[in-house]
């Protein structure tokens, strides 16, 4: 019974470690390998709530302020004032994958929670997980493999582990790039050929030939940053012809990333540029100094873009680049390459020390790599990848 009024607050909170080291989480409650969940709901004399709470990966080290809690990746108000047919969910409650608590007001009843099978999978349990000892520039992640240039070709290797495969000979890619639902690898000369593979029915095309040099994939095209030639173009997956979006002759690009047919570019460390069809605009970073950089959805017009900020710091800008930049994280060292999570969630190569990720306003770290030098980040529902500068495919836990 309640100590006051008969409608009055419950409070329920639930934590995970998903390291297995409770002391890192309780009483702070934050963590890089915590699961904070927290409910409120009302007492209601005389009627049996069930409250279902799930311990979603993607809310791991997600930190939400005072009356919020983190659902789906995402913070969202604790307390739920619509508990229909006796059951008390958030909007996303339902649905989402992880470990599932029951908590029951006749007392407490709970289902022993446990971390999803995928994230244990290869024998990896927490720590660092070797998928396959060979040499690679880059890999991309899509249809549970992960895709990695090699100087024979795309190796494709099974994120739960396993022998790898090596893609039928197409030239000697030098980039590869998913959207989730297709795969596309290319050569960066004159003459080199563009294949697209759809990942569902396995059916690979040509789609052309161009050099590129940098490369993005939305689920309509590709973005692409030619060197050689010092222009941007896109190119659409139904194989039509490229448009040639923007020159910038003797300019050093930084990156692409690419929302359905819009690119996005930073040059020189000092332009941001957003490139549709043949109209650009760009704005002069100035203290923005951005390098690389990574859209939240490809599959959108209107997309979030995060940018790194003088190695150090991650910004998040509007699709149009308009407005204030809003800071994510700060005190980071040497960010290189990044890759988006729900939440958000930025993940980053940092430059001689490992992989870390954007956590309560800085960064937390992943992986501490100081002999398996990373390059090339990407993420799926329950990892992350990387390639190691001296060889060597890996994957760790989110």
């Amino acid at each position: 019974m309640p100590s006051g009024s008969l409608d009055e607050i419950v409070s329920v909170l639930v934590v995970l470690a998903t390291d297995g080291k409770s002391e890192n989480c309780v009483p702070s409650l934050t963590g890089a390998h915590c699961i904070v969940a927290r409910r409120q709901i009302r007492f209601s004399p005389h009627h049996h709530l069930v409250l279902p709470i799930n311990l979603d990966v993607a809310c791991e080290g997600v930190s939400c302020q005072t009356d919020y809690t983190c659902v789906a990746g995402r913070c969202v108000p604790q307390l739920i004032d619509d508990c229909d047919g006796g059951t008390c969910t958030t909007n996303s409650d339902a649905g989402v994958d992880g470990a599932l608590v029951d908590v029951s007001l006749d007392g407490i009843v709970s289902d022993a929670p446990s971390f999803p099978d995928a994230i244990a999978d290869a024998g990896c349990g927490t720590g660092i997980c070797t998928l396959a000892s060979l040499t690679g520039s880059c890999l991309a992640v899509g249809g549970g493999f992960v895709y990695v240039v090699t100087s024979a070709g795309i190796a494709k290797i099974p994120t739960t582990g396993g022998a790898f495969t090596n893609l039928p000979p197409n030239g000697t890619p030098s980039w590869v790039a998913s959207s989730g639902t297709d795969l596309a690898s290319g050569e960066s000369h004159d003459a080199g050929t563009w294949t697209v593979t759809d990942l569902g029915t396995k059916t690979s095309f040509s789609i052309g030939t161009m050099p590129a040099t940098v490369v993005a994939m939305s689920t309509t095209g590709i973005g692409v940053f030619s060197k050689p030639k010092g222009e941007v173009l896109y190119q659409p997956l139904d194989g039509g012809p490229p448009t040639k979006s923007l020159t910038f002759g003797s300019s050093v690009l930084g990156d692409v990333a690419v929302a359905r047919d819009t690119i996005y570019a930073t040059v020189n460390g000092v332009q941001l540029c957003r490139v549709i069809g043949t109209q650009s605009t760009c704005i002069d970073g100035g203290t923005l100094s951005p390098s690389t950089l990574v859209v939240d959805d490809p599959s959108v017009a209107k997309p979030a873009v995060y940018v790194v900020q003088n190695q150090t710091n991650i910004l998040q800008l509007s699709s149009d680049l308009t407005g204030t930049p809003v800071l994510i994280a700060s005190g980071g060292v040497g960010l290189a390459a990044i890759a988006y999570d729900v939440g958000p969630v930025i993940y980053a190569i940092a430059t001689g020390t490992g992989i870390v990720k954007t956590f309560a306003g800085t960064f937390a770290s992943v992986v501490s790599t100081p002999n398996i030098d990373p390059r090339c980040v990407a993420v799926d529902a329950t990892s992350v990848y990387w390639v190691g500068t001296s060889g060597g495919v890996f994957k760790h836990p989110k």
